[in-house]
């Protein structure tokens, strides 16, 4: 196996993109690997499927895993096709979600370190910045909500300490809540119960409604 067979195995590359280049910057630290499209492959419109002529091209860099030591860009001139019914539409890559600037596996790598450790840590160790982590981490997030067949609940409960001002000795709450998440991501309380040495409190919520912290 040669190194462009190694990095189309490594990148999951479909039969329609193949390793073009591969180049080394020793004094930079990075390995760039150029990928395009296959000869004569026959690209079709990402919304309706239909065969359609390709418009222009469109520069794109990700990163990607490191290579040892050594940084790892995904570059590739990215097809734009002109559908007669959708007008002009980007070409997908199946290396990289749309608008994101890191391959999946590379993303995939920065959730499995955020499980463990702080974004600001994550960022550090990465080399990122703090707004590139927090995005990552947010696509993972809607990503995650698109593969749910339908809205879930959520059973939470939090236990604090609730310092009464004609006492100054503190008492025990518990604060129970029932959430759920709808298609649009918002999260509705529909109950909540704060239990207290003297009082229980109950308080609804219309899901219709701006949800608010309580």
């Amino acid at each position: 196996m040669d190194e462009k067979s190694l990095y189309a195995h490594i990148l999951n590359l479909t039969a329609s993109w193949q390793v073009k280049a591969l180049s080394l910057d020793e004094k930079v630290g990075s390995v760039t690997v150029t990928v395009g499209i296959a000869e004569n492959v026959l690209l079709s419109c990402p919304t309706c499927g239909k065969t359609c002529p390709v418009h222009d091209h469109r520069h794109r860099k990700w990163r990607h895993l490191d290579t040892c030591q050594f940084t790892t860009v995904v570059e590739a001139d990215v097809p734009r096709i002109m559908c007669p019914d959708h007008g002009c539409q980007t070409l997908p890559v199946p290396w990289a979600g749309p608008g994101s600037r890191y391959t999946l596996l590379f993303e995939s790598f920065v959730i499995s370190w955020l499980k463990i450790s702080t974004t600001d840590a994550v960022r550090k160790q990465l080399r990122l910045s703090w707004n590139a982590v927090d995005n990552i981490m947010q696509r993972a997030v809607r990503r995650g909500l698109a593969r749910r067949k339908a809205p879930q609940s959520a059973r939470h409960l939090c236990v604090d300490e609730v310092a009464f001002k004609r006492d100054i000795s503190t008492s025990p709450s518990s604060l129970i809540h029932r959430a759920r998440r709808w298609n649009s991501g918002m999260i509705a309380v529909l109950k909540v119960w704060r239990v207290t040495s003297e009082t229980w409190v109950t308080a609804r919520l219309n899901p219709s409604k701006p949800c608010r912290w309580i």
